[in-house]
Formats: structure tokens, sequence, C-alpha cells
């Protein structure tokens, strides 16, 4: 099909159609000639589950020729607040960590990862934080495949739905509340698709729950386990004050999290 489209739109002296994976392509061993330009859209709904930092750096260190190709987009930012959501979500993603089992609108990975539609389905889940960049993955040279960092956030005085603080459309019903709850992080990411990182929103991406678009992308949860949350954060989310921080650790397509009290 991509090469009947390259033929139709009268491209086929310029544009070579390769049957293969990237990853199994070699500058050194003559399957290409070196590229100017590396354009990827290797995104799921987590922007790292389907191994973009992987892909890059084997372009980087592969499919280079005397110069350094240009990659777009240059990077992509992970937003995340920490969120009150139902008990239950613990429950599907220790089962999805055993089995792989999906739960409707609850699609878990084996790492515990939920993917959900905060926009559409969860809009009464309860922020603790504003939203905020969580970490920002590099996408063009040099590529960092793992690392960590940590960002500090105050904690709202009382819990907002996430449709009033990110003005998403109106419930058609009230929220009847829940006996049980967990922290978790609620997160979606954006991707600037331009050589260099820039404000200019003509030229990004973003999966947020305030963005309408189709069914490619929602949003994903990650459930924190009662290691992943530090003492103190529990009771300074009743108090409704205080400020926490919330460090990120990735590696390839992995990522984890913890949470506690930022120091004064």
């Amino acid at each position: 099909l991509a090469e009947k489209l390259v033929e139709a739109n009268g491209f086929a002296d310029r544009v070579r159609v390769i049957r293969a994976r990237s990853t199994d392509l070699s500058i050194a061993k003559g399957d290409l000639p070196a590229p100017q330009l590396v354009v990827s859209e290797i995104f799921g709904s987590d922007p790292l589950s389907e191994g973009v930092l992987a892909t890059l750096k084997h372009c980087e260190d592969k499919l280079r020729g005397d110069e350094m190709p240009r990659f777009l987009p240059c990077q992509c930012r992970v937003w995340g607040s920490l969120a009150r959501v139902p008990a239950a979500w613990a429950c599907r993603s220790e089962e999805a960590s055993a089995c792989g089992v999906e739960f409707g609108h609850l699609a878990p990975f084996e790492s515990g990862t939920l993917i959900v539609d905060l926009r559409r389905e969860f809009r009464h889940i309860e922020l603790l934080t504003k939203p905020a960049v969580l970490v920002t993955h590099r996408l063009a040279p040099p590529i960092v495949v793992s690392g960590a960092c940590s960002v500090s956030l105050a904690l709202l005085p009382e819990p907002e739905p996430i449709y009033k603080l990110m003005s998403l459309p109106q419930p058609c019903e009230e929220n009847d509340g829940w006996v049980d709850d967990v922290l978790c992080l609620v997160m979606w990411f954006d991707a600037d698709c331009s050589l260099e990182p820039s404000d200019d929103d003509t030229t990004r991406f973003s999966t947020s729950p305030a963005v309408e678009r189709g069914s490619h992308w929602s949003q994903f949860a990650q459930v924190l386990r009662d290691e992943d949350v530090d003492e103190g954060v529990w009771e300074a989310v009743a108090a409704g004050q205080g400020t926490v921080c919330i460090e990120t650790s990735w590696q390839l397509d992995f990522t984890s999290f913890r949470v506690g009290l930022a120091s004064a």
C-alpha cells in the first residue's frame, strides 16, 4: 500500500519504501543511505509503552552518516496529577500484573498501568494537585534511555473533580462517591513536532483529556502501592495542606513513581 501511495502521488523516483523494522537496518551494512530526517510515531497512551526510546537510540547509533540526522518529534512531556481513585483500580492492577486480564474501559498492562478515558468515562476522578509536567523525554540525540527526575506540587485545599479543574464536558449524572480509595497518578503526554522544543501549540499534539480526539490515544494511570507512598503523604492529603514530591524513574519502556513530602 505504501508503495502504491508513493507512486500515485508521483514520488516513485524520490521515495524508497523499505519493508523492514528500523531496528533491523544499518548504514554500515548498506541497508539504506544515511537519512537527514527521522520521523517517528512510536507512542502508546503511555508514551514509553511501545519502545520509542530504544528505537530512537538505535537510529542514533546505527542510522547516522557523517552527520546526525534531525529527529521529529524532538521531545515528549508526560503530564500528571496526584488523584484519588476507587480502590477497585488497585485490585485490577494486581490482577493485570498476574494475568493481563482486561476490564472494559480499564485496559491493564503487565506493569500495572491502566488505560483510562478521563474525558468521557472517569470525569469524576478527584485531583489532589493541579496537573503539571512530571518528566520530559528527549527524542532527539543524545537519546537518554534511563534516568530520574522529581517535581514538587502543592496539594489542593480540597480535592477537585477533574471535569471542573480541567473544564471537561459536564457529566450527565453526579458522582455517588466511593467508600474506599487509593492514591494514583493520572497522566497524559504531549509531543513537540518541531526540530527544537517549542511553545508553539500548532506544532504540538497532546493526549490531554481537555483535547477532543478520536480513540487512537487515551490517558493512563498508575495506581500507587503502599511502598510507593512515603510516610505522611496520606495525612497531608487529608488536611489539604503541604507539598508533595513526585519522583519519576524510567528505563526504556518502564516507568516507576514514588510520592513523598517535599522538604520545607
